[in-house]
């Protein structure tokens, strides 16, 4: 997988295995990466979407079958009550979604959620019960912990009935909450344990580097790449909307420093649209590069310095992501 838009594939070996297991039992690898929504598109959204094809293409050409799942979690702790602005919302995430498999020939289905709960109304609640509370409490946020006590973790058990079924799921870094739970449900339950993929964090865009200071968790974790209406809106770039215009100039006031642990919003989004992208509109997934270590680590060849990743990663953008959908 591509340096700078994958972060972290905690248990690889464990990955290598379970797909050679999977291909010598003749069965499909499983993959899932979900996302929740707000009524925004969003390009890390892009982002994700065409980083998960690319694991499918990758796991296919090891000569793995892959069955993959891009689930939109429509469904939530108030499963009894219909929400017409959350079903809207719910529908047009998938068309979009939908949209970018078609246009760049994605290989993963776009599953909503609730239809997957509909064929399975039993599902909510079958592995809750091999966890105490105190341990789906460890999955929850602190922000969130109240919200989660009060609907008796209705949600939280939703979500591990759904992700415990995949081999591998893909997601971005604050999901570790979430997936060791699932890794322990695993273990007390004696199902097959699940295999992380992090992508690389999303950070906003036109920010120095001061300003992260008051903003520990989100340096921890990143911003969620699929919602753009919190913290920082303005600093993101909405599909459908009019804040595409604005990239080269969030591009220009983006600092970005050579040293890799530094936040970075820039070369994940070169790397999405130069390769990842690219590559899809021209089939060719999976042909290598390394756009990462020219600018990491320009020794080892070419280099890129910061005044050519702004200009390349505007470029790239708009060539190969925002013009290419607006057609």
């Amino acid at each position: 997988m591509r340096r700078g838009v994958v972060q972290e594939i905690p248990a690889l070996t464990a990955m290598e295995s379970r797909v050679q297991m999977c291909i010598g039992l003749g069965r499909p690898v499983k993959l899932i990466y979900g996302e929740t929504f707000d009524g925004t598109n969003t390009l890390d959204s892009v982002r994700a979407y065409l980083t998960f094809s690319s694991l499918v293409e990758l796991l296919k050409r090891r000569g793995a079958k892959v069955d993959a799942t891009l689930l939109i979690c429509d469904a939530n702790e108030s499963l009894e009550r219909k929400d017409p602005k959350l079903e809207k919302q719910a529908a047009e995430r998938k068309e979009f979604a939908e949209m970018i498999k078609q246009v760049y020939g994605c290989s993963f289905n776009v599953v909503l959620q609730s239809a997957n709960m509909e064929k399975n109304p039993n599902a909510l609640g079958q592995l809750g019960g091999c966890l105490s509370h105190g341990d789906l409490l460890n999955a929850v946020p602190h922000d969130k912990r109240q919200e989660a006590i009060a609907n008796n973790f209705k949600y939280i058990e939703l979500e591990l009935n759904e992700i415990v079924k995949y081999d591998i799921k893909m997601g971005p870094p604050r999901e570790r909450l979430y997936d060791n739970l699932a890794r322990d449900t695993a273990f007390l339950c004696r199902i097959p344990e699940l295999i992380p993929v992090y992508l690389s964090m999303t950070y906003p865009l036109g920010l120095r580097f001061e300003e992260y200071v008051d903003h520990k968790d989100m340096l921890s974790y990143g911003l969620t790449p699929y919602r753009s209406l919190g913290r920082f809106k303005r600093n993101r770039i909405v599909m459908d909307g009019t804040e595409r215009d604005r990239l080269g100039g969030l591009i220009e006031k983006t600092e970005v420093s050579k040293v890799e642990r530094m936040p970075n919003p820039l070369l994940p989004l070169l790397i999405m649209s130069e390769e990842l992208a690219k590559n899809h509109l021209e089939n060719r997934v999976g042909m290598p590069s390394d756009l990462y270590g020219r600018f990491y680590h320009p020794e080892r060849g070419e280099g890129i310095s910061v005044a050519e990743l702004k200009k390349a990663t505007e470029k790239s953008v708009r060539e190969h992501v925002l013009d290419v959908l607006k057609r």
